[in-house]
């Protein structure tokens, strides 16, 4: 949960790019230390490295999902923030779809990234 002033708002969803993290940690295991407990892998050319999941595109794409996810309060600010450490092609896409109305964020390359939004219901 965060702390944030509004900036931009798109398909019922607002975005910043001024918060602060403020809350606790809602993700399981978002560092796939050890393994992917909490994750769900789908698709062709996907496994899990050393704390780390590696997607290799070969016609079909790749899923990793929380499973389960996070129940997000109306009104309350998230941030999800992930490191892509490397792209060949168009990138990689953020889907937040237990979101009304569901939302895609893309396309990221590498680096650090973090999505700040304010969940609308």
């Amino acid at each position: 949960v965060v702390d944030s002033t509004v900036n931009v708002s798109l398909a019922g969803i607002t975005f910043s790019n001024t918060a602060v993290a403020t809350g606790s940690e809602l993700v399981t295991n978002g560092g796939f230390v050890g393994g992917t407990t909490g994750w769900t892998l789908t698709g062709n050319g996907i496994a899990y490295g050393t704390n780390n999941v590696t997607c290799t595109y070969g016609g079909t794409g790749c899923l990793i999902s929380q499973t389960p996810g996070f129940s997000a309060v109306a009104g309350n600010w998230y941030r999800i923030q992930f490191t892509v450490s490397a792209v060949t092609g168009v990138g990689v896409n953020l889907y937040l779809t237990d979101v009304v109305p569901s939302l895609t964020q893309s396309p990221f390359g590498a680096g650090t990234w973090s999505v700040v939004f304010k969940a609308p219901y």
